[in-house]
Parts: structure tokens; sequence; C-alpha cells
């Protein structure tokens, strides 16, 4: 009986589908895009979605001639349905557009199309873009397209914004695992907290040969960092860290001074207690 129902249902989810692929045309789910109602352009976008590679060459003349949402949403349907033809207006988008959420829309889908011609602009938009977040997107975008020339995430590195040293770092960790140490310690003076945190993760996994800069983070300014260091150097089991984690405990009733007793009791065996 369950399984009777459960066909049933599965027969009514078709039906329905079904019904929202063939529920309206293109041209008037694309005219919806403009509605100021967002319930509205949000179910335009979906239909459009549904209707694939149908609606390709209606959503890349909305990308060649279109304006405000429509433009916006088009680009992004068309990283999400995947057609081909799709590329080379894109790549003029992202080199040509005034407004810099169409660019960074345009990395974005240019990544999720797959199609190594947009190797060339994406990279160019890494180097000499002036906004942060299409910069960002460019980034992604050739790490999803799987391009491993680390140069341009070398480049990434030395990007006045942290959200692109970060993803540039990301995309070193998936592209050259085995040379990241020499860009982890460059990055452990970072200005930006939460990049200096992710190195120290990072550090964490090379071994040994780590253990000096994990060392100096112990004197980071900022106590979560000191605290994954000090946990790190732990785990190691680094014996040439216990003066500077002892120091730590000392000067800290913080979780990092907490870390740093930890590692010392993993390190030595010995439960350290904290003077006053």
């Amino acid at each position: 009986m369950t399984r009777v129902a459960d066909i049933t249902i599965f027969g009514r989810l078709a039906a329905l589908a079904t019904c929202l692929l063939a529920c309206g045309s293109i041209d008037e789910h694309l005219a919806d895009l403009d509605s100021p109602d967002p319930g509205v352009r949000q179910s335009a976008a979906y239909r459009l979605l549904l209707k694939g590679k149908a609606a390709a060459p209606a959503l890349i003349a909305v990308v060649d001639s279109g304006s405000g949402n429509r433009r916006f949403i088009a680009t992004q349907l068309l990283g999400k349905i995947g057609d081909p033809r799709a590329v080379v207006p894109l790549i003029t988008q992202l080199q040509e557009a005034s407004a810099s959420p169409l660019r960074q829309a345009a990395a974005e889908a240019l990544g999720k199309l797959g199609d190594d011609r947009a190797i060339g602009p994406l990279i160019e938009a890494v180097k000499t873009e002036t906004e942060v977040t299409v910069r960002l997107s460019a980034v992604q975008g050739l790490a999803t397209l799987r391009h491993a020339d680390v140069s341009v995430y070398e480049h990434a590195l030395e990007d006045w914004h942290p959200d692109v040293r970060k993803q540039g770092l990301l995309a070193l960790v998936k592209f050259a695992p085995g040379g990241l140490e020499p860009h982890l310690r460059h990055l452990t003076g970072d200005p930006d907290p939460g990049l200096r945190y992710l190195v120290v993760q990072l550090l964490s996994r090379i071994g040994a040969s780590a253990v000096p800069a994990l060392i100096e983070a112990l004197n980071d300014s900022t106590g979560a960092v000191r605290e994954e260091a000090a946990l790190a150097l732990g785990r190691l089991g680094a014996t040439e860290a216990k003066e500077a984690l002892i120091d730590l405990m000392a000067r800290s009733r913080d979780p990092d001074g907490e870390a740093a007793r930890q590692a010392l009791r993993q390190i030595t065996g010995i439960d350290f207690v904290p003077t006053e």
C-alpha cells in the first residue's frame, strides 16, 4: 500500500514538473524578470531555468542588450544552464559592462560554464579589475575551471583585499599543496586576523618544518590565532615550543593560555599550573 502511495506521489510530482516546464512562454518569463515583485521575478527565473538550453538564446539576447534586473538574472541563469553559446557574450560582459555587479555575475557564470575560453579573460580580471567582488569571483571562477597555473593565485596573494588573498590561498591549497609552505610563512604577518588564523591551520598540516612559524604565532596580536597555534604545536608534539608555551600560559588566562596548557600536557605529559 505504501509503495502504491509513493508511486502516486512521484507521479504527481512529475506531472507538476512537466506543467512548470510547459507553463508560460520564454518571452513571458523574461518579461516577468522586470517585475517589481521579487516573488514574481524568482518564479520567472525558476521557470526559465527549467526550460534549460531552450531558453539560452533568449537569455543571451538579454545579456547582449538588456539592463537592470533582467540582465543580472539572465547572467546567473546562463551560468547554471551551462550552454557554451553563452561564453563569448559573458566574456564581453565581464570586460565591458559598466556596472560591477554585472561583471561580477559574468565572472561567476564563466567559472560554472566550464569552458577554457574564459581562462584568459578571468586572469586579466584578477590582475586589472578595480572592484573587489569581481576580482574575487574571477579567482573563484578560475579555481572552478581547475586552472592549475598557480601564478595567478600567487598574484591574488598580493591583493590589497583580504578576501581575494584568502581565495588565492585556498586555490593554492588545491593546486599546489607541495609548494604551499613559503606562501604560508609570508602570510603569517598578514594584516587580516582571519587570514592569519587560516594560515596557522594550514601550517599545522605541514608538520615539523612549520614549528618555528607556529611558535612565532604564539605572539600574534589576535587571541584566536595564538590559541590555534598552541593547539597545533601540541598536536605536533613540538618539544622546542615548550618555553614559548609556558610563557603564553603564564601571561594569559584566556582560551589561548588554556590551549598552551593543553599543548604542554600533550608534549610533556605534565599538567602545568599557571602561577599568579
